[in-house]
């Protein structure tokens, strides 16, 4: 019965990690975004630095 019960609590601890982790990729940016928030900011501070 002990067996079941840890089987239980690993399965939804497993379960809780993987929500958490499906949530936090979801809102990640892919690297298309990071590229062009990356060329975006380089961009917009080369143009101040030209002075």
């Amino acid at each position: 019965m002990i067996t079941y019960g840890l089987l239980i609590v690993a399965a939804v601890y497993l379960s809780a990690k993987w929500i958490k982790h499906h949530a936090y990729k979801k809102k990640a940016m892919t690297l298309e975004q990071i590229d062009a928030a990356l060329i975006e900011r380089l961009n917009r501070t080369e143009g101040s630095h030209a002075d």
